[in-house]
């Protein structure tokens, strides 16, 4: 959480830079009379765009941070699972890890090698067979129809646009008010979401058991080197 705190101040104060260059941007626009000022690139003029962007970014982060801290400092799915969050530069991401260290050196050691393979394999197996486990619970307003994999996908393409023509979503962001409004809205629920779900003793104690039995069975196979 600390390591999240510090990016955050970071990129406020990289926004504030921006935001002051903005302002200059603007005095020279009004100097001259013109949307397009001579000696001033295309790429700065967009500044604008990038610290409302930014800005978006850091009211979600702060409410993570704000709502976190409330339940000890993570979202966890039961023993095993922890939801991450952190800021790459001026983006955002959030995934599913393992949260026991114990299995984790034991995946490392006797499976995979890779804290790399160890992490898209959580993602593309142990993320679905939770959502199995979670049932129509995975089917929250938050989400429509989405499940847990789809959690880290959001957090991806935060105020981006989906390309249907090419099926991806856009690799650069939209800089439109109204999405990021709409993206902030539902980052919000889904994280709402998460913190409710892990209170779920019952369940969490249902996914706890089903991975009890899927890692002995996986460590009876895989023996140390």
């Amino acid at each position: 959480m600390n390591y999240l705190k510090k990016d955050i101040g970071k990129l406020i104060k990289g926004n504030d830079w921006l935001r002051s260059r903005v302002e200059e941007i603007n005095s020279i626009k009004k100097e001259q009379g013109t949307s397009y000022p001579t000696g001033i690139p295309n790429e700065v003029l967009n500044l604008e765009h990038r610290v409302m962007s930014n800005e978006y970014i850091i009211e979600l982060a702060n409410y993570y941070v704000s709502k976190v801290e409330q339940i000890g400092g993570s979202i966890k799915l039961g023993k095993y699972l922890v939801w991450s969050f952190w800021l790459n530069g001026n983006k955002v991401s959030m995934s599913l890890h393992l949260s026991d260290d114990e299995t984790h050196s034991k995946l490392y050691d006797y499976v995979f090698g890779s804290h790399s393979g160890i992490n898209e394999w959580v993602h593309d197996h142990i993320v679905p067979l939770v959502s199995v486990i979670l049932g129509d619970t995975s089917y929250s307003h938050a989400f429509g129809s989405w499940d847990l994999k789809d959690v880290s996908t959001f957090f991806d393409h935060f105020g981006k646009e989906y390309d249907s023509y090419n099926k991806r979503w856009d690799i650069y962001p939209t800089y439109k008010k109204e999405k990021y409004d709409e993206d902030l809205e539902r980052a919000k629920k889904i994280l709402n979401w998460l913190i409710e779900l892990s209170t779920k003793t019952e369940l969490m104690d249902d996914i706890d058991r089903v991975l009890d039995t899927y890692f002995k069975v996986v460590f009876k196979h895989n023996k140390e080197y």
